[in-house]
């Protein structure tokens, strides 16, 4: 019984091991479009979090590709901004900030480590959305934020190979 349902949880929600993000709901009316740009509106968000006096570089991919979602015909754009910052920076603080900002959000906030053993902290809504915020570098001068945007559906005459 306990595997059966384990089983079943998986499929619904998606692997979160794999960049996949637990999945209530989602608008199926929303466009493409419309979740990339809440992705990249978040990412700014998130960006905007950070001391500006730290970071010496910032880029935020605009053109990526769509992964799966959750249910069969939902997709989800893929975003990432990277930054680099002025010098080696306490990302653990960072974390913990980032935390404490969306603790009574639309967000399930979780902190946990990247595979070099810092602190990241990952920011799931219940739509397919998430973001995690981590150390790029073992020398704390690089970050990045992957994000996956709120999941849409495919509009007719567009394929999940094609970039946007």
């Amino acid at each position: 019984m306990v595997l059966v349902l384990a089983t079943t949880m998986t499929a619904c929600t998606g692997n979160t091991g794999k960049g996949l993000t637990p999945m209530e709901t989602f608008d199926s009316a929303r466009t493409p479009q419309e979740g990339k740009a809440q992705s990249l509106e978040m990412q700014d968000e998130l960006v905007g979090l950070i001391p500006s006096d730290w970071i010496a570089k910032r880029s935020t991919e605009q053109v990526s590709h769509v992964r799966k979602c959750g249910p069969s015909d939902a997709y989800s754009w893929m975003g990432l901004t990277s930054l680099t910052f002025t010098s080696p920076r306490d990302t653990d603080e960072l974390v913990d900030s980032i935390a404490e900002h969306y603790k009574d959000s639309r967000f399930t906030v979780s902190i946990g480590k990247n595979p070099s053993g810092y602190r990241r902290v990952d920011l799931t809504g219940v739509d397919g959305e998430g973001y995690l915020v981590a150390p790029a570098s073992k020398d704390l001068t690089k970050l990045t934020i992957d994000a996956w945007s709120p999941c849409f559906l495919l509009p007719d005459g567009m394929s999940a190979l094609d970039k946007f």
